[in-house]
């Protein structure tokens, strides 16, 4: 999961989301952010 933006990090961790919902919210910010390129 290195991989995954610092920001999206902070973004996903600054919210309060159950773990199960942090994850997802890092996965979706890890594709919206074009991470996949």
């Amino acid at each position: 999961v290195e991989n995954v933006p610092y920001v999206a990090i902070l973004v996903c961790t600054s919210n309060k989301f159950s773990k199960l919902k942090l994850g997802k919210c890092i996965k979706y910010e890890y594709f919206s952010s074009g991470a996949n390129t």
